[in-house]
């Protein structure tokens, strides 16, 4: 086992008591691995897809502990590893999709998909607990770390520049330093 998959499946095991924090983890997850889409007749979906059986194990935690949504993970063997398998969990309901999207305010007023990047004026993160889950549920997403016992190395993969920057001023918060590689 990756010295990366031993720090999500700690990870994993700690899941926050605190409403605001489940929030902030499960905004990240989605924002880092998710994914909404809108069919003919305006209703909403929303799909998580990641590598990780543990991240898929945790998501479900969260949908049922922060929002009552029962889900199930589908696994499929990933299109270019053989050994790999891709994880998928679909909120297939609007209104389960709804409730999610708006907690995480990842849906604005006028009923459009928008994330805010913003690390100041984000209700989603102003606590320093909710920065941490999102941090949490970016890794757990994106991310990977080596063992520092051999050399150092931690990493999150974001899909733009703004998420990137995003994550790096969270992390500075806590006084980690952290740079971009395009």
């Amino acid at each position: 086992m990756s010295f990366s998959q031993e720090v999500k499946e700690e990870l994993a095991t700690h899941i926050s008591s605190a409403m605001h924090c489940k929030i902030a983890e499960t905004a990240a997850i989605l924002s880092m691995c998710g994914s909404v889409a809108i069919d003919e007749n305006g209703k909403y979906s929303v799909r998580f897809r990641t590598e990780t059986k543990v991240t898929a194990d945790k998501l479900k935690q969260l949908l049922w502990k922060t929002f009552r949504i029962e889900t199930e993970i589908v696994s499929r063997n990933n299109a270019y590893s053989k050994s790999q398998k891709t994880y998928t969990i679909t909120i297939k309901e609007h209104d389960e999709a709804l409730k999610v999207l708006q907690a995480t305010k990842l849906i604005n007023s006028y009923g459009d998909i928008e994330e805010n990047l913003s690390i100041t004026n984000n209700v989603i993160i102003m606590k320093d607990c909710c920065k941490r889950a999102f941090i949490r549920g970016a890794f757990m997403a994106a991310g990977s770390i080596n063992d520092p016992q051999k050399s150092y190395h931690f990493e999150i993969k974001c899909s733009s520049n703004k998420k990137s920057e995003q994550i790096r001023k969270l992390l500075k918060n806590f006084n980690i330093e952290s740079k971009t590689v395009a």
